[in-house]
C-alpha cells in the first residue's frame, strides 16, 4: 500500500480487524531467522515496504510499484494526524517519557484524536486524558499502535488482537519516538536518495552502527545459506 492508501484504510474503521506489518532490512533478517516474526508477517493483511532497500527490491520485481510504495510507519501516521480525524487511538510502547511526549504531540497535532498512551515497560498510562486501561481501550480503538521493538511487539499483538472489535493494528517500532521527538525523523529527501542509513548513523551512531555495519552482513550470510540450500535440494 501507499501512504495515502494506509490512511484511507484506517479511516474506514474496517471489520474484521486489519493487521499491518512492515519490512525494513532488520525485519527481513528477522523474517528469515525468527519463527514468531515470520508468523506475524505471513498473517498480516498488509505488509509495507519500510525503507529504501526493501522498496528497491520490490520495484525491481514490479516496476509499477513507484516511490509512493516506500512507506514507513511514521509516514502514514503523520499524514493521518495531519487530517485531524475523529479517531480513538491506543498507543502501546516507547519509554515513559517518550510515550507521554508522543501523546502530547499527537493531540496537539490532531485535537480531535482520542489518544490513550501506555509505555512499553510498565504498561502504565502516560497520556493526560481520563484514566483507563488497555483492556478497556482495545475494543473501542480504531487504531492500535504497538512500538516495543521487533519481535516483542509482534508477540504482544498476537496475544491481544482478539480483544479488538474493529480497526487497524500495526507494529510501528520506533515510530512513537519520532512522534515524541525522542529520535530525529529522517527528511524524506534523504530517503529518496537512499541515504537514510547515513543520516541515522551520523545522528545517533551508538544506536545505529550495528544496524548499518553488522546487520546487512548477517542478512547477506542468511541469504547465501538460503540460496545454497535451495541449490542442494533435489528437484521433483
Amino acid at each position: 500500500m501507499s501512504e495515502a492508501e494506509v490512511v484511507a484504510l484506517v479511516l474506514s474503521r474496517p471489520k474484521p480487524v486489519v493487521r499491518v506489518g512492515n519490512l525494513n532490512l532488520h525485519a527481513v533478517h528477522l523474517y528469515l531467522t525468527d519463527e514468531g516474526f515470520r508468523r506475524y508477517t505471513d498473517a498480516a493483511d498488509v505488509v509495507l515496504a519500510d525503507g529504501w532497500p526493501v522498496w528497491a527490491a520490490l520495484h525491481r520485481a514490479d516496476p509499477a510499484l513507484d516511490r509512493s510504495y516506500r512507506v514507513g510507519s511514521s509516514d502514514w501516521l503523520f499524514r493521518l494526524l495531519d487530517g485531524n480525524p475523529e479517531l480513538r487511538v491506543l498507543a502501546v510502547g516507547a519509554s515513559p517519557e517518550s510515550s507521554a511526549g508522543a501523546a502530547a504531540a499527537a493531540t496537539t497535532r490532531a485535537p480531535r484524536v482520542r489518544w490513550a498512551a501506555f509505555d512499553g515497560f510498565s504498561l502504565e498510562q502516560r497520556d493526560s486524558g481520563p484514566r483507563t486501561t488497555i483492556a478497556r481501550e482495545l475494543p473501542e480503538a480504531d487504531l492500535v499502535l504497538v512500538g516495543m521493538g521487533m519481535g516483542v511487539q509482534e508477540r504482544w499483538i498476537e496475544e491481544h488482537q482478539g480483544a479488538m472489535t474493529h480497526g487497524v493494528v500495526a507494529n510501528v517500532g520506533g515510530c512513537l519516538d519520532y512522534l515524541s521527538g525522542e529520535q530525529v525523523h529522517t527528511p524524506r529527501w534523504v530517503g529518496r536518495m537512499g541515504l537514510e542509513w547515513l543520516y541515522r548513523l551520523v545522528g545517533n551512531p551508538g544506536r545505529n552502527a550495528h544496524r548499518v555495519f553488522v546487520e546487512p552482513a548477517q542478512l547477506a550470510a542468511v541469504l547465501v545459506r538460503e540460496a545454497s540450500s535451495r541449490r542442494r535440494r533435489p528437484s521433483g
